[in-house]
């Protein structure tokens, strides 16, 4: 049974004239409800509630006596046909119109496996304008960070010219999830760079404005006003829910013999997520082919959403609904998105920011250390020097190392990694070791020979080695930035020798090495000498559903495959149980069940 809400929904978005409304109310409440005068449309006009909607109230009323569907079916029959409707007069920009009330707008949450992919990519907007004004509308993610919406929707954060305002990222917030039988929905903002694309809608398309006769209005300007908005995350959601690779040349079918059917997915009235079927009937101006005429439902807070052909492939973004004076819908309308493509080539597959990896070099699962791969950027630009991962045993700390590698590209960093069980007592022999695995070879490290006196022996290794080490090592870096990494400091605790003296001047010394940064894995407490502002910590742990679920996402998007709604979730459940029952570390018994639950997922996407 529809609930309040929803009827609200369809009141709000219908246009038929109150007088065609009426007749057709009372010839089914003649048919079906009785003569009970309490229920008649006059009746209800005068005693609806205040704020309550008179066709609200009136669909309420068919629903509450049983025969909702057949009124919406008859009023389906009183405004059939008037898609192809040539108005006389100049017909009203309304932004969305019901067109087929009888076909309703179902819950998408009961859809197939192609649609349900679809809703995890769609998105309601909501953005707050200065005056705060708060306005709906929908979006799809077509890249790694990218959502689609319609244009006129954020117009209230550009400039004339198309530019973002100052600082109005934080007026922006997308909801995904947000559909019948969500258990939660998961919000995020926009990126500061927030705006990636940009088209003006047409004048004529403006809420209120007048549309001329289709036949003989002029085309100029609609092939450059294409009303869009391609937003920027603040995080690479699509990495995790998949998005769509918009097609240059997949345009709507709209000819009488091709199968035009059309599914719209929507927030209409900010309300859950729900969809429309209908027809394209029209790919307008002739010359330009860049509006799509399309009758399936829409309505306030539509804008934006994502459009489907038969073969469940996006072919357009809804724009608007267009009716005519006396409030009759007409048509409503959309942007195919292969226009939208064309004026974009790849720019929504560009990633500002943090983009977690989720496997390393060698192929293996990278799971839960998104804190860490963020405290690695933070050292990158010199923010902190020295990064210290800690942690329980067997939780992963030693793995960080092949994190790094991955992340550190050999032409801008060199990696130099050290056991702190191989580090030998003698500071000398601690800076040939550490230049030796650099890749210095022996010639070029001569190195000064310690003082005889053993009170000069700390001058020494202040004054003559470490400068010495530091010159050749910022010589063996070049342009690059050079890591220094020494792991299981938990197991072998460096006692107190002359190495302990020159690994405490680095690290006291790291704000004057621009080019150096240092690792400590498995170090308890702080480190020694170095100064506190300079240092980031990461701790490790077990990993939970979540992370596993997060990796398994985006396995099988960087595969390019697709899931039935739920799937990756009960997968990572079931991992977690796995590994906790088998022997070993459970951080090792999770990376190998996911890898292998991973690729079966992927197999297993029999499109």
């Amino acid at each position: 049974m529809a609930t309040d809400a929803e009827l609200r929904s369809i009141a709000e978005g219908i246009r038929t004239p109150e007088p065609v409304f009426a007749e057709a109310y009372e010839e089914v409440r003649a048919a079906h409800g009785g003569g009970s005068l309490s229920d008649s449309f006059m009746v209800l006009k005068i005693i609806k509630s205040p704020g309550e909607l008179l066709f609200e109230k009136v669909l309420k009323v068919a629903r509450d006596r049983g025969w909702l569907e057949i009124f919406l079916g008859r009023l389906a029959a009183v405004v059939d046909g008037a898609e192809d409707r040539r108005p006389s007069e100049a017909a009203r920009v309304t932004l969305q119109a019901i067109l087929n009330p009888g076909m309703g707008l179902p819950d998408a949450s009961s859809l197939n496996k192609e649609i349900a992919t679809a809703v995890r990519r769609l998105c309601r907007i909501t953005v707050t304008t200065g005056a705060g004004h708060i306005k709906m509308g929908t979006g799809f993610l077509v890249g790694p960070q990218a959502v689609l919406t319609a244009g006129h929707l954020v117009t209230d954060l550009v400039d004339a010219a198309g530019q973002p305002l100052p600082d109005v990222f934080q007026q922006v917030e997308v909801t995904f999830d947000h559909f019948a039988g969500a258990t939660k929905r998961t919000s995020t903002g926009l990126a500061e760079d927030w705006l990636i694309g940009f088209s003006k809608v047409h004048p004529s398309e403006q809420p209120g404005a007048s549309i001329l006769d289709f036949e003989r209005a002029d085309p100029a300007g609609f092939d450059a006003h294409l009303d869009y908005a391609a937003l920027r995350l603040a995080s690479t959601v699509g990495g995790i829910r998949g998005y769509y690779r918009l097609e240059r040349d997949r345009l709507p079918r709209v000819g009488a013999n091709e199968t035009n059917y059309v599914l719209v997915l929507q927030h209409p009235g900010g309300h859950p997520l729900k969809y429309a079927h209908g027809q394209g009937t029209r790919l307008w101006p002739d010359t330009c082919r860049t509006r799509l005429h399309h009758n399936a439902n829409a309505m306030v807070g539509s804008s934006g959403g994502l459009i489907l052909d038969a073969e469940h492939k996006p072919v357009a973004l809804h724009q608007c609904g267009i009716s005519a004076q006396d409030g009759t819908a007409i048509v409503n309308g959309a942007i195919p998105t292969a226009c939208i493509a064309a004026a974009n080539d790849d720019t929504f597959m560009s990633v500002v920011g943090f983009d977690p990896i989720f496997r390393t070099v060698s192929g293996q699962p990278v799971i839960g250390r998104e804190e860490f791969q963020r405290k690695v950027l933070l050292t990158i630009t010199g923010e902190k020097r020295i990064l210290v991962v800690r942690g329980a045993e067997k939780t992963g700390k030693t793995f960080s190392t092949e994190i790094m590698n991955q992340m550190l590209g050999g032409a801008e960093h060199k990696i130099v990694a050290l056991s702190a069980s191989e580090l030998p007592a003698d500071a000398s022999a601690l800076a040939a070791l550490i230049l030796t695995n650099a890749g210095v070879s022996d010639a070029a490290f001569v190195l000064p020979k310690p003082e005889d006196s053993d009170t000069a022996r700390y001058a020494w290794i202040r004054d003559k080695l470490v400068p010495a080490l530091v010159e050749k090592l910022r010589a063996e870096a070049g342009s690059r930035v050079l890591w220094l990494i020494i792991d299981d400091l938990e197991k072998h605790f460096v006692p107190e020798t002359s190495a302990r003296v020159l690994l405490e001047r680095l690290y006291h010394d790291i704000g004057l090495l621009p080019f150096l940064r240092i690792c400590l894995i498995g170090l308890s407490g702080a480190v020694p000498a170095a100064p506190p502002e300079l240092v980031a910590d990461e701790t490790t742990r077990s990993l939970d559903i979540e992370e596993i679920a997060d990796y398994l996402n985006r396995r099988v998007v960087d595969a390019g495959a697709e899931v039935l709604l739920g799937a990756i979730e009960q997968a990572a459940k079931s991992i977690i149980n796995d590994a906790a029952a088998a022997a070993g570390p459970q951080v090792e018994n999770v990376a190998q069940l996911a890898a292998r639950r991973a690729a079966e997922l992927i197999l297993g996407d029999h499109r």
